[in-house]
C-alpha cells in the first residue's frame, strides 16, 4: 500500500506526506530507514495509523485519490 496517497487524502494541508514525516507525525520508531525489511515495517505502521485516522475523521474512501501506477 502506497501510503502517499492516503496520507495526502486525509492530511490534505500538511505539507510533505513522505514515508519519514509520517513516521515522525505518528512517532512511529524510525529503523534502519531505506532497508526494504525496515521501510516495510515503517509502512505497515504509518497505514495502520493512517486507517485509525480515517475512520475517526469518517473520509469516504473514494474520494480518496488512487495510485496511478496499480489503481490502488
Amino acid at each position: 500500500m502506497d501510503t502517499l496517497y492516503l496520507a495526502r487524502g486525509i492530511f490534505p494541508d500538511m505539507k510533505h506526506h513522505k514515508l519519514s514525516d509520517m513516521v515522525g507525525y505518528y512517532g512511529v520508531d524510525m529503523l534502519e530507514a531505506h532497508r526494504a525489511l525496515s521501510d516495510s515495517k515503517m509502512n505497515q505502521q504509518v497505514y495502520e495509523h493512517l486507517a485509525v485516522d480515517l475512520e475517526r475523521i469518517g473520509i469516504d474512501e473514494s474520494r480518496i485519490k488512487k495510485c496511478p501506477k496499480c489503481g490502488e
